[in-house]
């Protein structure tokens, strides 16, 4: 396997494709569709998305993206003594997914991704059952 150029930078393999997450402002309105506007949600379950805006992604970080932000959710919820909103549940991941990946219906990198994003995040929930 040929691996990538890089200095101070994780080496990937050449072949493996890898997105721009939006910026935070775009990110915001494209989480906001994907699991509603709640104040909630606002305030703790889409900033931990938004620490990861405008950085360069595989399907697998996006994947481990959205299993540390849903972890790290449920434990502020824990220690509030609430439950999380069901729109902040892993049911929904595939919304995430697809909200992290704006353009991927012109731009074939991107769907790429996105597709193996998804397929990945299916593999995570097998072998958690």
């Amino acid at each position: 396997m040929e691996f990538g150029d890089g200095f101070g930078e994780v080496l990937l393999p050449k072949e493996e494709k890898i997105v721009t997450l939006p910026d935070s402002e775009t990110m915001l309105e494209r989480l906001v569709e994907a699991g509603g506007d709640l104040g909630d949600l606002r305030k703790g379950f889409y900033p931990l998305f938004l620490k990861k805006s405008g950085r360069k992604m595989t399907a697998e970080g996006i994947v481990m993206t959205l299993v540390s932000v849903f972890d790290e959710y449920a434990e502020e919820c824990a220690k509030r003594q609430s439950r999380p909103p069901i729109q902040a549940s892993s049911a929904r991941a595939k919304e995430f997914i697809r909200a992290l990946t704006p353009g991927a219906k012109s731009n074939e990198r991107i769907a790429d991704v996105r597709k193996r994003a998804e397929e990945l995040w299916e593999e995570t929930l097998r072998t958690e059952s």
